[in-house]
């Protein structure tokens, strides 16, 4: 089995997913979710507590704290720079904090579940794996597709070096020797830190500090154990048993990995230092400061005459290791950790990785020499590793949160990357997270690239929190070279984008994604787990094949970070608004894909410079449009977004209409904006004679559209404002149009579609059925003519049911198969995705897809 990366998943029931709440400009009243009004009544039974994220106005954040005290609420974490709250509120006054003045957006913390995209069948291998012999630019590490290792090689100083990248992750195996140096021989990893809540999340790398010993003459006794080698004085003890934790859980799906070799392994047990048992105790000494030392008995031997005290990573960069590592083989038998303190609350880490999928995000974006030539797209940036995923299970919302607060803020980080996300069925972009990413990356200066998720390839499947505005989300692409090297098979075409990425538009009709990068390569893994290659023989120790928009995410900050090495050597300006106008004005668009499923297209790291080094001026443009979707009257302005997104009451052979855009500026002078079309089929058109549009500072302007709706499916294109005169494009719009097939008397309520799917890609033509009020169930039917095929349905909130109970799995021709689908309200346009299997013979499927409204 290989492993493979993946944009995490949010875990919630399919109606009440959404946790956004609007924005309001005066912070009150709030409007609080379903979702969160749905945890807040379970919390209410049971006379609990609910965790509220609040995004507040910066200059009322202490007041809206106390405030929220003065409701009984346990404030855990403020920020007055940011404007951020983190408080476990009682139910019963839940209503009462959100309409608190001065509070923008709230929303009940959430956990991201570990779940990686589902990759259908496993093709049989037919390529070697990389070697000493592999070049630079290469299709298993595919930064060629970007353009990044062509960017290095004809400008060599312009290698990543003087950024630094903020990573919030499962955190980084720092032993990797891939990850050890810059290409100037500096320091690769300059700060090591876990954000998880030592005293909130259960997490038990978090050791309680909460026992005194008094060592003499290096020995000290405690629970029935006598310690020696030990730094004589008073000290601060806790210890961990590896009979507490699950340690499988470390490696994704690496499952068991820590726990090879382990001969009395019983329940939840693991092997932390990998020598065959897992029920040792490891012991640790704190001297109790926040700047002092810690040491750990990490070879769980009771002694600590072999181990040295540790500060904060930062501080020395001291590197610990839990058990010994055997030189002769390959792999290594000991796990690397560092040293963290939470003085306040009295907690110790046991710094290790919650997963292998942060050092393979790592080594894509930064890292050095992976194999032969190649390594990531900036080999010459620095990383600041944040763990914010918790050691058994998944991510939480507050440590996503908080962790960002810490890279862009404290850190002082360039630019950083998030290969964490949700879907939620309003992902408008504009709940607490979002207001809050937007607010770092204007007030302190660094471009966030996240990924954009793996549920797609269904319509309105992009995930949060890279719909907010200013972040760059990411979809993930593939070429046929790289299908073959990392996958050992062959695809059709010659490109495409991978058909588990997400697609646009955001709830809104909100411009996303707004790029697409590689979404697989073969790359780091911790160096304790074997190698984890599709390809035969294995690549060996330290090195695995992932996949997902996880990995794409990386391949594009990687990129920006190339750029804002180049901006920064030379003098040019690199603000993200002038870093995110060059990347996405120089993408180049896939031809055989839609708007919503690329955004710009592929990056396209030289057309990017070539727009940076002229000084890309940037407009702060704002658009309005009605839009008609199931949720459309819960946005922030309810019945308004950014973008045109109709997704119900369009049928086949259905009149034109208009819609009308406001378009408004609030920087510079008067402008006139040429307008165009990007990726249109015609299905949106400008009034006659009109190719441009101006309007002045604080000033707006209107544009008719008119939507002329053709065949069944998904009808999307860009709307370009661009000002000659300036570099790269000014604004743009996301229009997105479903024409959906009516369930009615008509037809019997039943309709059938037919398609074909590649292998890798998405089946085509998409099908959507609008179904009617009053359903009570529906039926899904997949006939498969030939080959291999499976079939998913999506809500009308954008959300695809894969409970095996309603998603039909891959199944091989010929050959028919149902699915009952009960989950409501049923109303609305569903979509049905399929895709071909990944090794299907031959490589083209057909198929029929009906569906049924009883």
């Amino acid at each position: 089995m290989f492993a493979y990366g993946f944009a995490l998943a949010l875990t919630a029931s399919l109606v009440l997913i959404s946790s956004t709440v609007p924005a309001n400009a005066g912070g009150g009243p709030a409007k609080l979710s379903k979702a969160d009004r749905q945890l807040v009544a379970a919390a209410s039974v049971n006379g609990q507590r609910v965790t509220l994220l609040f995004a507040t106005l910066e200059t009322r954040t202490a007041a809206v704290a106390s405030q929220l005290g003065s409701l009984g609420a346990i404030v855990r974490k403020q920020d007055t720079d940011v404007g951020y709250i983190r408080a476990d509120v009682p139910a019963d006054q839940v209503d009462a904090a959100a309409k608190i003045d001065g509070v923008q957006g709230v929303e009940a913390d959430q956990t991201f579940s570990l779940t990686p995209p589902d990759l259908g069948d496993t093709p049989a291998p037919e390529q070697l794996p990389p070697d000493g012999s592999t070049p630079a630019q290469n299709a298993y590490m595919p930064t060629r597709d970007t353009g990044a290792p062509q960017f290095v090689a004809a400008h060599p100083t312009w290698d990543g070096r003087g950024i630094t990248i903020g990573h919030l992750d499962t955190g980084v195996d720092i032993g990797h020797p891939a990850l050890q140096t810059t290409t100037t021989g500096e320091r690769k990893i300059v700060d090591w830190v876990s954000y998880t809540d030592p005293v909130t999340d259960g997490d038990p790398s978090w050791i309680k500090m909460d026992r005194t010993v008094n060592v003499v003459g290096g020995t000290f006794t405690i629970d029935g154990r006598t310690y020696t080698g030990a730094p004589n004085g008073t000290w601060r003890f806790g210890s961990f048993n590896e009979n507490n934790v699950d340690f499988s859980r470390l490696n994704g799906s690496a499952a068991a990995e820590y726990d090879v070799n382990c001969t009395n392994r019983s329940g939840t047990s693991g092997d932390l230092n990998r020598n065959g048992r897992c029920d040792e105790v490891f012991a640790l000494l704190w001297d109790g400061t926040q700047n002092g030392y810690v040491w750990h008995d990490s070879n769980a031997d009771g002694s600590f005459a072999d181990e040295v005290g540790m500060r904060e990573y930062k501080k020395d960069f001291a590197v610990g290791q839990y058990g010994r590592d055997n030189p002769a083989t390959a792999i290594r038998e000991s796990v690397p950790f560092v040293t963290q303190i939470d003085a306040a609350d009295g907690y110790v880490s046991l710094g290790i990785v919650s997963g292998e999928h942060g050092t393979h995000v790592m080594s894509i974006m930064a890292g050095g020499t992976l194999f032969g030539s190649a390594t990531g797209a900036a080999p010459g940036a620095k990383e600041v590793s944040i763990r914010v995923c918790l050691f058994t299970s998944g991510c939480t919302a507050h440590a996503l949160t908080e962790g960002m607060i810490y890279a862009v803020k404290d850190a002082h980080v360039n630019v950083v990357n998030m290969s964490i996300g949700g879907l939620p069925s309003l992902n408008d972009g504009n709940n607490a997270r979002a207001i809050l990413y937007n607010r770092l990356i204007d007030k302190w200066g660094a471009q966030l690239f996240i990924s954009a998720g793996n549920s797609g390839p269904g319509v309105n499947t992009i995930g949060d929190p890279s719909v907010a505005t200013k972040v760059m989300s990411v979809g993930a692409y593939w070429t046929s070279d790289s299908v073959f090297a990392n996958y050992g098979n062959t695809a059709v075409n010659s490109e495409a984008l991978h058909d588990f990425s997400s697609r646009g538009p955001a709830e809104d009709g909100g411009f996303k994604p707004d790029v697409v990068a590689p979404g697989n390569a073969t790359g780091a893994i911790p160096t304790w787990l074997a190698g984890q290659c599709l390809s035969t023989p294995n690549c060996g120790p330290g090195l695995g094949m992932l996949n997902g928009t996880s990995m794409a995410a990386p391949e594009a900050t990687g990129a920006a970070a190339l750029l804002l090495s180049a901006a920064i050597q030379t003098g040019h300006g690199h603000n993200p608004a002038q870093l995110r106008q060059a990347m996405r004005s120089s993408a180049r668009f896939i031809a055989h894909y839609q708007a919503h499923e690329q955004g710009f297209g592929l990056i396209n790291v030289s057309g990017a410079w070539a727009l940076l080094a002229q000084d890309v001026k940037t407009a702060d443009i704002s658009s309005a449009v009605a839009t008609n979707t199931k949720l459309s009257g819960f946005l922030a302005t309810p019945g308004i977004g950014t973008g045109i997104y109709d997704r119900e009451g369009v049928h086949v052979g259905a009149a034109a209409y208009t819609r009308t855009y406001t378009f408004s500026r609030t920087d510079g002078g008067s402008s006139t904006f040429g307008l165009r079309w990007i990726g249109n089929d015609g299905t949106f058109a400008l009034p006659a004679a009109v190719t441009s549009l101006t309007f002045n500072k604080n000033g707006s302007a209107t544009l008719p559209v008119t939507v002329t709706p053709g065949a069944a499916g998904v009808h999307s294109a860009i709307l370009v404002l661009d000002d000659p005169k300036t570099v790269g494009i000014d604004y743009a719009t996301l229009n997105t149009v479903i024409v959906s097939i009516p369930l009615n008397a008509a037809n019997s309520y039943k309709a059938t579609v037919a398609g074909s799917a590649f292998r890798f890609e998405a089946g085509q033509p998409k099908a959507f059925f609008d179904v009617p009020a009053g359903t009570t169930a529906m039926r899904m039917t997949l006939h498969v003519i030939s080959g291999r095929v499976n079939a998913t349905a999506l809500h009308p909130y954008g959300v695809p049911l894969t409970a095996s109970s309603q998603a039909i799995p891959l199944t091989t021709g010929p050959a028919t198969i149902t699915r009952i689908i009960t989950a409501g309200p049923t109303d609305g346009v569903w979509e049905i995705v399929d895709a071909a299997s990944r090794a299907a013979v031959p490589a083209s499927s057909t198929y029929e897809v009906s569906f049924e409204a009883f």
